[in-house]
Order: C-alpha cells, then sequence, then structure tokens
C-alpha cells in the first residue's frame, strides 16, 4: 500500500504482485489500487472478494459497500476504465460523496 501511495498505483500494483495473494488484505490493498489506477471494474470484483474473506462485521460491511459502490457506478455510466488524473478525480469525488452519505437512523 505503501508504494502505491508513494510511487502511483501501478508501482504499488507491481510490488503486490510480489507478494503471496494469501496474505491478509491481499485482495483489498489490490482494489484499492486498481481502484485508483481507474479499473473500477476490477476494483470491485476485487472488493467483493476481500469481503468473502474479511476476518470481522464492520471489515465485511466495508469492503461490500466499497463494492457496491463501484457496481453502482458501472452500472450507471457502463462499464468504462478511467486512469490517470481523471481517476484520481473521480476517486476523489466518490469518496466526498460517500463522507456526505447519510443514512437513516
Amino acid at each position: 500500500m505503501a508504494v502505491g501511495e508513494a510511487d502511483g498505483p501501478r508501482a504499488g500494483l507491481a510490488a503486490l504482485a510480489a507478494l503471496d495473494d494469501s496474505l491478509p488484505r491481499h485482495a483489498a490493498v489490490a482494489a484499492y489500487l486498481h481502484e485508483r489506477d481507474g479499473d473500477l471494474t476490477t476494483a470491485a470484483r476485487l472488493y467483493a472478494e476481500a469481503a468473502q474473506k474479511a476476518p470481522n462485521l464492520a471489515e465485511r460491511d466495508h469492503l461490500t459497500r466499497q463494492a457496491a459502490r463501484l457496481n453502482a457506478y458501472a452500472s450507471h455510466e457502463g462499464t468504462v476504465t478511467f486512469g490517470g488524473h481523471l481517476g484520481v478525480a473521480l476517486h476523489k469525488m466518490w469518496a466526498d460523496l460517500d463522507q456526505w452519505r447519510c443514512s437513516p437512523d
């Protein structure tokens, strides 16, 4: 994850590929990096996979919401891969929307 933050998502994915995919949260980190790189379809699939492997309910719910968010976006806009500055802008926009989303009490 640190490599992806410091050197970009593709560098992070390359570093992650060298690690054993049975490591805890491997799929979650891969999902996040694919999302940052603009590959929303792969990211959604990996978030769902990570949710199935989550060790606790809170983590599973978070990862399931991440997958649903990307799937909702993809179903609304079609399956499109966004990279570069556009991918970063979309990621920030969706993160900002998640922050302001209210749930009924």
